[in-house]
């Protein structure tokens, strides 16, 4: 498990309103990466200008389309 700040191409939109919108970068944990994206234990959440945003911790799996980079800070 490695600790990532993955930016995003473009924001994240929810329907169901459980998480934060607008969000264009997350930083958490990677549990695993896959031939379809990774799966993100997230911390974090950012906003276009870095500011973050509040938030509750929640696993994601991110397709790779949807991501610009993945930033590996620690393990």
């Amino acid at each position: 498990m490695s600790a990532v700040h993955a930016y995003l191409k473009t924001a994240l939109f929810h329907f169901d309103g459980a998480s934060p919108t607008g969000v264009v970068a997350l930083s958490g944990d990677m549990l695993d990466q896959g031939n379809g994206g990774i799966t993100l234990k997230v911390s974090t959440w950012f906003d276009s200008r870095g500011r973050e945003v509040k938030g509750k911790k929640k696993t994601l799996v991110i397709p790779w389309g949807k991501l610009d980079h993945v930033e590996i800070v620690g393990k």
